[in-house]
């Protein structure tokens, strides 16, 4: 198996697990994780032996969406911009069109697009009630968009007391 900057794998049987492994930088989705998630799930497309995929993360929050800092620099380059549109359209539709079904061990918060990253996939379980956000810089520029096109999903969330 590859070896990532963002992420840690390992398969179990007929189990692939995924993890955000950043929990320092909140396991914020940017650069370096579309880098490895992108062709991890897209080679899921013909997923072999494996049957399910779970995907969680590290530390206190499972995402805590885009890098700010990295988004209001795209702002000035529309070549990037547009780059990094294109690389999260890429990593939602991986998502989406993997065949297996894909289980988010939620263990925290997920907010922008680690929140549509939650909805796009199969079945959620979470220990406790997460919060979801999908805060927008500018309206005109949103990915957090991928709830109202990611197609009939099953999607549930346990807490303690089985709502959330």
């Amino acid at each position: 198996m590859a070896a990532y900057e963002a992420v840690e794998v390992r398969d179990s049987g007929h189990v692939r697990e995924i993890v955000l492994n950043r929990p320092e930088v909140l396991n914020r989705i940017d650069e370096p994780l579309h880098r490895d998630l992108i062709p991890i799930f897209q080679e899921l497309k013909y997923p072999g032996e494996i049957r399910a995929v779970v995907l969680s993360s590290t530390g206190k929050h499972f995402s805590a969406g885009g890098d700010l800092n990295e988004v209001f620099a795209l702002h000035k380059d529309p070549a990037k911009r547009a780059a990094m549109a294109e690389q999260g359209r890429q990593l939602l539709h991986a998502l989406i069109d993997t065949p297996v079904p894909i289980v988010v061990a939620l263990q925290g918060d997920a907010h922008g697009l680690g929140a549509n990253i939650v909805l796009a996939c199969d079945a959620n379980v979470a220990w406790r009630a997460p919060s979801f956000r999908t805060p927008t810089c500018a309206p005109a520029w949103s990915p957090a968009t991928a709830a109202a096109w990611s197609g009939p999903r099953p999607w549930a969330c346990c807490g303690p007391s089985g709502t959330f």
